[in-house]
């Protein structure tokens, strides 16, 4: 009996640390409250009030040429998107103007929100959770063109089903001045993660830095670099707008040939972005000298 009991509690146990508060979302204005509590913007003054509005309104504000009702788009739906045995949550939000969002469950009650939708202009957007293969993904239409994305190395990138495995000699990221407050920087690395930080305008500190950066960002920007076949990407992309800011992205490979993409606006490809925003946080997240 002692044994049964004891069995009883482990499993419930189990339950209760592998269920998290997305678990128990049920209705549209717990996602709202949930979404607020995640993201500070979401409850700010500072701000327009977040709106969660129905599906049904969802797909008749955003038929795109039947897309809604052929992928049977929802307001809303809870989806483990990197098999971890956590549950996280897609999002079609009203904030200014419809947007897709994905708030990821990292465990220990830490969530990431990750907007998908960039594109000011475009106003048809929509993204739906689907499982391919094996392996939860996110179709996501825009432009009247559609990618089917999958999470890797902390963020949405295209989905390549074969990858490259380039041997790789350094990496160099850098950024220019816009029309606004933008960070200037450089920060460059060869393969075994020795690295220099040319901390220019808008960073947290200015001046030249070096360090040795740790495996892990190391691991995800090389890993990420062979994932997208940078290689397969175009060399110059732009954004349709004006007084945004240029970045340049410098790949040398071991046998000494050298890709280069310069993007205009940091929208380039998913991938692309989530490879920016890595550069980006390296500056506050290493120990800089």
């Amino acid at each position: 009996m002692r044994l049964f009991l004891l069995a009883i509690f482990s499993a419930l146990l189990s339950s209760s640390v592998s269920a998290n508060r997305i678990d128990s979302l049920k209705t549209d204005n717990d996602v709202v409250e949930f979404l607020k509590s995640t993201n500070a913007d979401f409850r700010s003054e500072k701000f327009n009030k977040i709106e969660l509005r129905s599906t049904e309104t969802v797909r008749q504000d955003l038929n795109c040429d039947g897309i809604a009702d052929k992928w049977q788009v929802k307001n809303w739906e809870k989806v483990d998107f990197n098999g971890d045995g956590r549950t996280d949550l897609a999002v079609m939000l009203y904030w200014y103007d419809y947007g897709v969002y994905v708030v990821m469950d990292n465990g220990n009650n830490n969530y990431k929100l990750h907007t998908l939708s960039y594109n000011i202009y475009e106003k048809c957007e929509l993204a739906k959770p689907l499982a391919a293969n094996g392996q939860q993904v996110l179709l996501f239409s825009e432009k009247k063109s559609i990618d089917t994305l999958a999470y890797k190395y902390g963020g949405f990138v295209e989905m390549n089903r074969q990858p490259s495995n380039y041997e790789i000699d350094s990496l160099e990221f850098r950024t220019g001045f816009c029309y606004g407050s933008c960070p200037v920087f450089t920060i460059k690395f060869d393969k075994n993660g020795h690295a220099e930080y040319d901390a220019g305008t808008y960073n947290p500190k200015q001046g030249k830095f070096f360090t040795t950066l740790q495996k892990d960002k190391l691991d995800a920007l090389m890993g990420l670099i062979n994932y997208l076949s940078v290689r397969q990407l175009k060399n110059d992309y732009k954004v349709t707008w004006t007084d945004d800011q240029t970045a340049w992205l410098r790949v040398r490979f071991a046998d000494g040939t050298v890709k280069e993409i310069k993007d205009y606006g940091l929208k380039g490809t998913f991938g692309l972005r989530l490879i920016y925003s890595i550069f980006f946080d390296l500056r506050g997240n290493q120990d800089w000298k």
